[in-house]
């Protein structure tokens, strides 16, 4: 689906593999995201005032040459669109990240609560409530 999308749209895109629950419970998830567009970010060189380019790590010459830093959307969907929105929080609340996003792709993004909605209570033979609630308890932090 990826490289359909980079081919179509003309872009660069960089997928993530996150830890999982139940084995790395929020917010490992998020961790590795931002360690993601930390690396990202790391790609751009920049040059001193002497026309020296500086770099903390090993750049990739065809990332960095192709990357346009200032158009960088972050995307996920389903629980994807969930981390997506927590980090681009994060990061819009002062986080350090080395690149400014430009926006946020949220598709399908997943949300839950403790309580269900009057339209989850209706209890859709599409969506297991309980399985949701049991996925959730998994996923976040203990407490």
């Amino acid at each position: 689906m990826f490289q359909k999308w980079a081919a179509m749209l003309g872009v660069i895109i960089v997928s993530v593999n996150y830890r999982l629950a139940p084995e790395h419970r929020l917010p490992a998830t998020y961790h590795d995201v931002i360690d993601a567009l930390h690396w990202i970010g790391s790609m751009k060189t920049e040059s001193d005032e002497d026309g020296r380019v500086e770099a903390e790590v090993e750049v990739d010459p065809w990332f960095d040459s192709h990357d346009d830093f200032s158009k960088d959307f972050v995307a996920g969907g389903s629980a994807g669109g969930n981390i997506v929105h927590h980090v681009g929080v994060w990061a819009a609340s002062g986080g350090n990240v080395e690149i400014q996003e430009k926006g946020m792709i949220l598709m399908y993004p997943y949300f839950g609560g403790e309580d269900w909605t009057p339209s989850e209570s209706l209890k859709s033979p599409e969506f297991n409530l309980e399985q949701s609630d049991v996925m959730s308890r998994l996923t976040l932090p203990p407490g």
